[in-house]
């Protein structure tokens, strides 16, 4: 159960990356800061979300993409652009971490 949970979380968070990433209007300083998380988030999203959607059945993979879709309306109104695309590296950071757990995690965690 554990291993459902960890893949869950980080093919949630590096969605949700991406949906902030489409979601920041269109300035030529917030599209730069947003290059490499996105790229990160693309790159490592979606063979992960494959994976969970393959290992643990389609109910977990649809899981991972309307987490973030719930999320991206409430953050999208309460922060600015500049707090959003904050909040999107820190949400790579986890969603980073979350993979590296789920691939990685020693069975006693």
């Amino acid at each position: 159960m554990r291993d459902e949970l960890w893949y869950l979380g980080a093919s949630s968070a590096l969605n949700l990356v991406v949906l902030m990433g489409f979601r920041i209007p269109d300035e030529r300083f917030a599209v730069l800061l947003l290059i490499f998380p996105m790229f990160i988030a693309l790159i490592i999203g979606i063979p992960l979300w494959l994976y969970l959607t393959a290992e643990f059945g389609m109910p977990m993979g649809m899981g991972a993409l309307v987490l973030p879709l719930i999320l991206i309306f409430p953050c999208e109104r309460l922060l600015s652009p500049r707090r959003r695309i904050g909040l999107s590296w820190a949400v790579l950071v986890f969603g980073v971490a979350c993979a590296r757990l789920a691939l990685h995690a020693p069975s006693w965690l």
